[in-house]
């Protein structure tokens, strides 16, 4: 309408830390966000007209730098550092149900999961960038082949940061 409107969808102190937007086709908006206080990654909507926010990992996970995107099926796929578990990409969806998360680590060696973007492709599969800080390396990951195939794509010299951008593809 030409005009901002604003909302609050976390109440919680320290709430909506890094936060990353998604639309769905109705342009509706589904975020994920960190909390710096109990450490957790949350997961919000507004599909029924108000800011709803359900727990996506348990308190302490002590996540940073979540990205999101939605799937043909309308399921969420969240990737995120994961500072409580060596500093590893993790990997969170709700693919077996609406109201459950499952999440896995996608890398675990060296301080890797900097920035991470995700996006999705036309057969749902995931992919996803990210900064590895020990060799300082942009790190590519995909489950096209039905498990996690990861490798690196720039290495330090050539002048790359993490990047945090989610687009479906």
């Amino acid at each position: 309408t030409g005009t901002w409107t604003c909302a609050t969808p976390s109440s919680q102190v320290n709430g909506g830390v890094s936060p990353s937007l998604s639309l769905d086709s109705n342009n509706r908006a589904y975020i994920a966000q960190g909390n710096t206080t109990t450490e957790i990654l949350q997961y919000c909507n507004n599909t029924i007209g108000s800011w709803s926010c359900t727990t996506v990992t348990p308190a302490g996970t002590a996540m940073r730098y979540p990205s999101i995107s939605i799937d043909s099926n309308g399921k969420f796929h969240i990737v995120f550092h994961n500072s409580s578990t060596n500093l590893d990409l993790s990997y969170c969806n709700n693919t077996a149900s609406d109201n459950s998360w499952s999440c896995t680590n996608i890398e675990t060696i060296n301080s890797v999961g900097w920035h991470p973007s995700i996006a999705i492709d036309s057969n749902n599969r995931i992919h996803t960038s990210h900064f590895d800080f020990t060799n300082s390396a942009l790190r590519y990951c995909n489950n096209v082949n039905g498990s996690w195939d990861c490798h690196s794509i720039l290495n330090a010299g050539s002048g790359i940061s993490g990047t945090r951008d989610s687009k479906t593809i």
